[in-house]
């Protein structure tokens, strides 16, 4: 005989996801890799280059669009263009340095990138078709949603997003081949048989092949329900441009390989109220077997383990592009530790003759944070300048101290698992959360402040949160009153009283407390050796009825009733709830018993309602709130940006809140045992 029984709880984790398991969390473990989207990303490098050109800039956004041209390679006017381009909205605390340091992106040719949704096109074991574009009720539908119940079938296709030469287009691929593009252009895309080669054919005929492919491995540690990670083709960059004469840029690539620690995530499981689960089998009352019921019930702070999304890459960065008639660029790099080279300097030839030459110089904090601080032209020994903000202090990666949404907010946690409980919340979990609220004092840190030009002017940019307006709770407010009386020696009984009117429906809470009176007649007195006294209260409203106290339990996070009276023995106190609706006026009654009795009440009460008001909401991220243009030979111009519409709403818009808790259940089973009728147990 099987029987199970189902105990309810919640899961609240460091990443956001909302679906549901069946698992045994019991174990103080990190099981929140088990919910990762089955979402493959590219590399850091490769995913801002397909970016670019890609973000709305100016007053949606709020970030700055710098874009510095460097230099190009050209063929029968088809080129390719060299730059670095900074427009950012907040540096994350996770972000890698890349090729050019923070913020940066490093314009060099073109890429294709593509990002794995649930498994690589070329993997999927069934033949399934499409996915079906008709209605729900279709056989085919359902013969679809019958295929994605089955591990190993990829439920939808991979997404492909390529950027070069200002061109930018994002297409699928079909089951059987075809490519559709999502973006309306009037391009052709070709891949070979092998797909390591994609050719674009844009509308005046030129070609682009992209042929340097870059592979990534992406796994997750110290989490179970992971299958073994395998290595996939994740981007292919540009190799060549021929223009409808024949003539060819090549693009040569340098290989590059490391492994880094992209993000981390971590979970928490508690269980919500009293719980039971079927105890080992043994003999029943009438014979037979049976498993008893037991309490189950998890830590307050059952925090797991540090879950780490590993990413292994097998890349590849611009070395050299050349022509048939000996005109080149070459790129320089220096090494970095667990991330792209850096780059550090671009010659381009002519023969061999240097006709242009850049070097690249940076800030390298303490914390191996990347800053570039100079683009110098060494043919005109001029320069592009660059300041941040406070970039020392800018974290280390992977530092607990950021925000919900990413950014840096100074605070010292010591989990990524966020305090979402209100701290006067008696009845939720107790756990050492980190502090992930925003702080617009430090959030800023990091991003561009000034560019001087090499004609000596210069440009500081000024920044401030992204906003929302809201109707936001103003919680209710709670005050205090404490009342106390004593009873001198030959006095056994003597109350106190006072009355309150709770402005919010909820629990009150009274501290009670009784100590010794030893002054006046009772000093000294053989009295205070008795241990009789004692305190007592009761609350009591306006129809002379005799409210239910009641005590909490943080072992089972519930609250048990003791009565309509309560006592606190001498040198003792104790905490105890009554719940009162708002607006009724309720008398507390505070007794003390016994001789040299000294007896206290404090009482505990919402004072003021839940307010909901409309107010600024601060969000994660920056905007440009200013700049201000210098010169060497004029006044300085500001220019302020306002991104209030005119219905009065901000011109950003929030499409989510993060997503942290969810509720979980988990299964007890009881095999061999009695048949016996247990009802099951839920929070």
């Amino acid at each position: 005989m099987k029987k199970t029984l189902t105990l309810a709880g919640i899961i609240l984790s460091a990443l956001w996801y909302s679906q549901s398991n069946n698992q045994d969390y019991t174990t103080n473990t990190n099981d929140a890799g088990k919910h990762i989207p089955k979402i493959s990303p590219t590399t850091p490098e490769s995913f801002k280059f397909s970016q670019y050109g890609n973000i709305p800039i100016g007053l949606f956004t709020g970030a700055p669009n710098i874009n510095i041209p460097i230099t190009e390679l050209s063929v029968s006017g088809t080129s390719v263009p060299i730059s670095l381009n900074y427009s950012s909205n907040g540096i994350n605390v996770d972000e890698m340095n890349g090729a050019v340091g923070l913020g940066w992106t490093f314009i060099s040719g073109g890429v294709i990138t593509r990002t794995i949704r649930d498994k690589p096109d070329e993997e999927s074991n069934y033949n399934s078709g499409d996915v079906p574009l008709l209605e729900n009720s279709s056989a085919q539908m359902t013969e679809y949603l019958k295929f994605c119940e089955v591990d190993n079938f990829d439920s939808e296709p991979d997404l492909y997003t390529a950027n070069f030469a200002g061109n930018h287009v994002k297409f699928l691929i079909s089951k059987t081949g075809n490519i559709f593009m999502i973006d309306q252009k009037d391009y052709k895309i070709k891949r070979n048989d092998g797909g390591n080669l994609f050719s674009i054919i844009l509308d005046n005929g030129v070609r682009y092949n992209f042929n340097a492919v870059e592979h990534i491995l992406n796994r997750t540690l110290n989490v179970g329900g992971h299958q073994p990670p395998s290595q996939y083709p994740q981007s292919w960059y540009l190799t060549s441009v021929v223009t409808t004469g024949g003539q060819t840029l090549t693009l040569e690539y340098q290989d590059v390989s490391y492994t880094n620690t992209l993000s981390q995530s971590q979970s928490m499981s508690y269980t919500t109220g009293p719980q039971q689960k079927y105890g080992d089998i043994g003999s029943g009352p009438n014979g037979g077997n049976s498993c008893p019921l037991i309490n189950y019930i998890l830590p307050q702070d059952n925090i797991g383990l540090i879950a780490d999304s590993e990413q292994e890459v097998s890349g590849k960065q611009i070395k050299k592009i050349y022509d048939s008639d000996n005109n080149s660029i070459i790129f320089t790099y220096s090494t970095q530790n667990k991330d792209y080279s850096k780059l550090t300097g671009i010659k381009k030839y002519h023969n061999d003759l240097v006709t242009e030459d850049f070097t690249f110089n940076y800030l390298a904090t303490n914390s191996l944070r990347l800053f570039l601080t100079e683009i110098r032209n060494n043919k005109t020994q001029s320069s592009h300048k660059f300041a941040y903000y406070n970039p020392e202090n800018f974290p280390a990666r992977l530092s607990f101290s950021r925000d919900m949404w990413g950014y840096y907010n100074g605070k010292s946690n010591s989990n990524l698992v966020p305090q979402i409980f209100n701290s006067g919340n008696t009845s939720a979990p107790q756990y050492n959360g980190a502090d992930q609220s925003i702080e617009p004092g430090v959030g800023y840190y990091g991003l561009l402040k000034n560019i001087t030009y090499p004609t000596g002017g210069n440009t500081l940019l000024n920044y401030e949160n992204h906003k929302k307006k809201d109707n936001v709770l103003v919680p209710a407010t709670k005050a205090n009153i404490g009342i106390s009386v004593f009873n001198p020696l030959g006095t056994y009984e003597s109350k106190k009283e006072t009355i309150i009117t709770p402005q919010k429906t909820g629990l009150v809470q009274i501290g009670l407390s009784s100590y010794l009176y030893s002054y006046g007649t009772c000093k000294n007195s053989p009295t205070l050796q008795t241990g009789k006294q004692k305190a007592s209260v009761e609350v009591v409203d306006q129809a002379g009825n005799f409210l239910t106290l009641s005590e909490y339990s943080p072992l089972y996070n519930t609250y048990f009733p003791l009565g309509t009276s309560t006592e606190a023995s001498v040198n003792t106190s104790k905490k105890v709830f009554v719940n009162v609706e708002k607006n009724q006026t309720v008398k507390v009654v505070l007794t003390s018993l016994f001789a040299c009795a000294d007896s206290y009440a404090s009482i505990t009460y919402y004072n003021k309602d839940d307010e909901t008001v409309m107010q600024d909401v601060l969000l994660g991220g920056y905007r440009i709130s200013s700049t201000v243009d210098a010169s060497t030979d004029g006044l300085p111009i500001t220019r302020k940006y306002n991104y209030v519409n005119d219905s009065g709403e901000y011109s950003i818009h929030q499409t989510r809140e993060p997503l942290f808790k969810e509720n979980r259940t988990a299964g007890s089973v009881c095999v061999g045992g009695a048949l016996t009728s247990v009802a099951p147990h839920y929070s």
